[in-house]
């Protein structure tokens, strides 16, 4: 997808991400939805390796992939290549250099970004409470949670209460 005229990356990204969501919420035969995914996918990927990214804007793309209805195989992939490990000495830096503070990000879906793997870990009933809250936080972190909304810590505080019961 190409928009003509656009001098801003990110409003490019947006709009390719935006088209995704629309392409996916309105496909209900879950085959066809599944090819539309990957392709979608495709695209986005393509896209993110053609942009530049701040942390600050990784974050924001990650807030917007979440919201696209589709499969989770997809959403990991592209957020792996989102999260690329930051290269220069100032996106290192914990602080914004614009002098205002962080966006509040809303990753109260990051339970659909979780491997098998980690699911495998949250469920497990000898593992401590603890073990569990550091699987979620370090998915958070991978995909570049930064200043998590108080949705997103109050979904996060509702998978650790159901996690820490036993099953019954």
């Amino acid at each position: 997808m190409s928009v003509a005229g656009s001098t801003n990356p990110m409003n490019v990204l947006r709009a390719r991400i935006g088209a995704a969501r629309l392409l996916l919420s309105s496909q209900s035969d879950p085959q066809k939805k599944a090819e539309a995914s990957a392709t979608q996918a495709a695209s986005v990927i393509e896209t993110i390796k053609s942009t530049v990214l701040s942390a600050e804007d990784r974050a924001t793309v990650q807030c917007l992939l979440a919201t696209v209805d589709r499969c989770p195989h997809d959403l990991l992939e592209m957020s792996a290549h989102v999260s690329v490990p930051p290269t220069s000495a100032s996106e290192k830096t914990a602080a914004p250099t614009t002098g205002r503070p962080w966006t509040m990000q809303n990753y109260s879906s990051v339970i659909y970004a979780l491997t098998q793997h980690e699911w495998d870990q949250l469920s497990a009933t000898m593992a401590t409470l603890s073990s569990k809250m550091d699987v979620l936080v370090w998915r958070a972190i991978n995909l570049e949670c930064r200043g998590p909304s108080e949705p997103t810590f109050k979904a996060w505080a509702a998978l650790m209460i159901v996690v820490s019961k036993a099953p019954e």
